[in-house]
């Protein structure tokens, strides 16, 4: 559905993102997923500073991700490195274990995370140029809050749902 221009932009904001939240899963506490997520934030910063692409990143970022990083922001230098850096920063504060207690932390979390990753894809489309900058930041901010929003609702409907089918599986028969 993207343009064959946009795909590898994509592909590669996606790969940022599914590593930057796999993170979480992979660790056993929260100081060993703040310092793998602090070297992400340095491997963004290697790959998009000077924007020399895969020759110019030390040899500590040769990682396939931040390697394709790099040759994203050689070739769209419109893409705004903090932008990555804030979806980095969402998911740091992701590894704090309680939960969110109002709707606007999920909204924020859902604005740091998925209309980032639209911000930076428009960026690479050179949309942020194309269209009044306002419309673009508002749209993908509220489409991308609503999608966070349906995922979540389905993630805890799911939960709700495997807890009532274990709690059948479980319970004693009545014979």
């Amino acid at each position: 559905m993207l343009p064959k221009k946009l795909r590898m932009a994509h592909s590669v904001l996606r790969a940022l993102n599914i590593e930057t939240a796999r993170v979480a899963d992979q660790v056993s506490g929260e100081l060993q997923g703040r310092m793998r997520l602090m070297w992400w934030k340095e491997a963004v910063e290697a790959a998009t500073h000077g924007r020399g692409g895969c020759a110019a990143l030390p040899s500590a970022f040769h990682a396939p991700v931040v390697l394709a990083l790099a040759a994203l922001a050689k070739h769209h230098p419109a893409l705004d490195p903090s932008l990555l850096q804030r979806l980095i920063d969402a998911r740091i504060t992701e590894l704090d274990p309680s939960q969110p207690q109002e709707v606007y932390s999920l909204e924020k979390y859902a604005e740091d995370t998925q209309s980032t990753l639209l911000y930076a894809l428009l960026q690479c489309a050179g949309y942020d140029q194309a269209i009044d900058p306002d419309v673009a930041v508002k749209t993908a901010s509220f489409s991308h809050r609503l999608v966070s929003s349906v995922a979540l609702l389905e993630t805890v409907c799911a939960g709700a749902n495997r807890s009532v089918a274990q709690h059948h599986t479980s319970a004693t028969p009545l014979v």
